[in-house]
């Protein structure tokens, strides 16, 4: 706002003076100074340049700086770590040439070595440092335990896995800390001196699984899978021999009758005795299992397995159910002779009218292994004449004798068909009419069949096709017409293949279209050959 001077015509105004209209007395007042508009760019430079000079001295790296002392800070040995009051400068050999006038903290760190720390006043020239950095007194410290490949702390920071061996710790007490997955920790406070050695050897972490594992065995000793369980844990974790012995145990329990409370309940009772059943075929399985387990030597924990169940089979010689899983381990692993002798051995223990169905059927497939044929033939005739009444086991025995036949050749492999022929006709001839004489009748066939006795083998598949399960029935017809085939029987050969290829299965119907093919093959080249 203006405002009157005192003065006619002339008003003060903010920022300079301002001309009014010309006053009323004639006698004109001389104009007012003005300062010329070349001026104004030269002051507005100059004003602030003054600005810019003012806020350059007052700044930490303004012009001034430039022209201030430094400050030179060296270290033996080099490459410490710099801190100026606090605050992180870098590392020696380090220049700093923009430090104010007044007194600073700086501290050298450097590991291995003792922190340093030095006042320095800047007051207008150079200012250096040099600093020897004394190293701080170690000892040494070594963590042998177990497992291998441990974490080791210590004070909070990994410093390497066990085995370790640290040469520089510094002198004082520290935390150590050694721990892995599934393990407890070791926790201990060192002491350590200067060039002492503190050790840690000689034991091992706990495994919290294997805790529990041998914790459940604890509580349930009679239970076979607890055994199993930590048998499997320590083949894993590379504990083969451990391993072995926890399945071996796992044997030696198993073949141990259960003990229960006589007040038990019936169902719980019959709970036991199907879970011992079903541990111990998990036992066989996971044992056969790691008998070729990839990427391990298993060399010595076949030979520790082998040697427990040959213990167990010994300790329970009259138990036929732990021979023959002996028995089966060696066969397996072509150890016949040792199969054979504890079979015989199993034989001799019986009492006089114990069953020896099993242990014979076991040495005459066992002899065949060996191609021992005169003592098969031995066991064959005492099997014979010692179940000469049970259909079901001669049955089988005819089959497993069958199945041996492809390990011989010529008159050796017309007897080993000859025994399986009259194991099963025997079977055949001794079972009521039924299912288990179609069985008997359906593999009679095909032994008579395997023979070349094709037409001595049909009314055997004839019979057996005289069942009520649809699936079974044409499965034997499919044999039926094989054996017409190969018996020149064409055209019931073909009625039977026609019929069959109806069937709602698929690969009944396919192999009915494959035997179709062969009748008109069969057919074909007899309209080629000429009558004599």
């Amino acid at each position: 706002m203006a405002e009157p001077s005192g003065k006619e015509g002339v008003f003060w105004v903010q920022g300079g003076m301002k001309a009014a209209a010309p006053a009323s007395s004639p006698a004109a007042r001389p104009a007012p100074f003005e300062w010329p508009r070349a001026i104004f760019p030269f002051l507005v430079v100059v004003v602030m340049g003054g600005f810019a000079l003012g806020a350059s001295v007052r700044g930490s790296s303004g012009l001034l700086d430039a022209f201030r002392p430094p400050l030179e800070i060296r270290s033996d040995p080099p490459g410490a770590t710099v801190f100026i009051d606090g605050r992180l400068a870098g590392a020696t050999p380090l220049r700093i040439t923009s430090m104010k006038p007044g007194e600073y903290a700086v501290r050298l760190e450097r590991d291995g070595c003792q922190p340093v720390i030095r006042k320095v006043r800047m007051e207008g020239r150079l200012v250096e440092i040099d600093e020897t950095l004394p190293e701080v007194a170690t000892g040494r410290l070594q963590v042998v335990i177990e497992p291998e490949g441990a974490e080791v702390l210590l004070d909070g920071e990994l410093v390497g896995h066990t085995p370790l061996h640290h040469e520089k710790i510094p002198v004082g007490q520290h935390e150590l800390v050694v721990r892995k997955t599934n393990f407890e920790n070791f926790v201990q406070t060192v002491n350590v001196q200067a060039g002492e050695l503190v050790e840690y050897k000689g034991f091992e972490l706990r495994d919290k699984i294997l805790v529990m594992l041998r914790r459940n065995i604890e509580s349930e000793p009679q239970r076979v899978g607890h055994y199993v369980d930590l048998g499997h844990y320590l083949f894993v974790n590379d504990e083969l021999e451990e391993s072995a012995k926890a399945y071996a145990k796992a044997l030696s329990v198993a073949a141990s009758p259960l003990k229960l409370p006589e007040e038990m309940p019936q169902p719980e009772k019959d709970l036991e005795y199907r879970l011992r059943s079903e541990d111990t075929q998990r036992m066989n399985d996971e044992m056969r299992k790691k008998e070729n387990w990839p990427g391990k030597d298993v060399a010595l924990f076949k030979a520790k397995i082998e040697e427990a169940q040959d213990q167990v089979a010994r300790e329970h010689i009259d138990s036929w159910g732990w021979v023959k899983q002996a028995g089966d381990v060696f066969m397996r692993r072509q150890k016949y002779e040792r199969a054979e002798d504890l079979y015989v051995r199993h034989l001799a223990a019986l009492p006089k009218e114990g069953d020896t169905s099993g242990p014979l059927l076991g040495l005459i497939v066992l002899r065949l292994r060996m191609h021992n044929l005169s003592s098969a033939k031995e066991s064959f005739a005492a099997l014979l004449a010692s179940c000469a009444k049970r259909p079901d086991i001669l049955r089988s025995a005819g089959r497993e004798v069958f199945g041996q036949q492809g390990n011989f050749r010529d008159l050796e492999r017309a007897e080993v068909l000859g025994m399986a022929e009259k194991l099963t006709r025997t079977a055949y001839e001794g079972c009521p009419k039924g299912d288990l004489k179609a069985l008997c009748a359906s593999e009679l066939g095909q032994t008579l069949r395997t023979m070349d006795r094709f037409e001595a083998a049909l009314p055997y598949f004839k019979e057996a096709i005289e069942v009520n399960d649809e699936p079974t029935r044409q499965q034997r017809q499919l044999d039926l017409a094989g054996c017409l085939l190969r018996a020149q029987n064409l055209p019931e050969a073909r009625a039977l293949y026609e019929a069959l290829q109806k069937s709602a299965a698929e690969n009944i119907r396919r192999a009915a279209e494959q035997g179709l093919k062969s009748v008109e093959a069969r057919e074909a080249k007899l309209q080629k050959t000429p009558k004599k």
